[in-house]
C-alpha cells in the first residue's frame, strides 16, 4: 500500500499479514519500529540500520536490496507458514518494546549524558594537570 500520511496507520498495520520494507536506503526507519510494535511478520532489505534494528531470522527476514525474487520468496514462505509468521511478529514486538520503548530511550540518553559529563570532567582534570607542568 502506497499512501501519503495517514492518521490510521496502526489500523492498516493490523490488517497486514506481512510488512515488507523493500527500501534501497534507510537510516533509522520509524515505520519499521511501528510494524514491529504491531507484531507483524516483517521482511526488510539489508540497508541502513534495518539488520541492527531487527534480529535477522528471529524477528524479521532480512533480504538483499533490489532483489525482487528474494522479496517474493520471503513473502511466499511466510504465507505458506503462518506459525513462522506469527513467531517473527511476536519476536519483533518483544524486541521493539525491549530496545526502543520510551523508557529504554530515556535510560540510554541519561547514560550517554552521564558518560559525557564524566569524560568531560576527566578531560578537564587532565588538562589542568598538564597545564601545571
Amino acid at each position: 500500500i502506497f499512501t501519503s500520511w495517514r492518521a490510521d496507520a496502526l489500523e492498516l498495520l493490523a490488517a497486514f499479514d506481512v510488512y515488507v520494507m523493500a527500501s534501497l536506503w534507510e537510516a533509522m526507519p520509524i515505520a519499521l519500529l511501528e510494524a514491529m510494535a504491531a507484531a507483524r511478520a516483517i521482511v526488510v532489505t539489508d540497508v541502513g540500520q534495518n539488520a541492527r534494528i531487527v534480529e535477522p531470522g528471529v524477528s524479521a527476514l532480512v533480504i538483499p536490496k533490489a532483489d525482487a525474487s528474494a522479496i517474493a520468496g520471503a513473502v511466499t514462505m511466510l504465507a505458506a507458514d503462518p506459525a513462522r509468521a506469527e513467531s517473527l511478529g511476536q519476536a519483533a514486538a518483544a524486541r521493539v518494546h525491549a530496545l526502543f520503548s520510551t523508557a529504554t530511550m530515556v535510560r540510554e540518553y541519561e547514560a550517554l549524558y552521564a558518560a559525557t559529563r564524566r569524560t568531560s570532567f576527566r578531560q578537564a582534570k587532565m588538562a589542568a594537570r598538564l597545564a601545571r607542568w
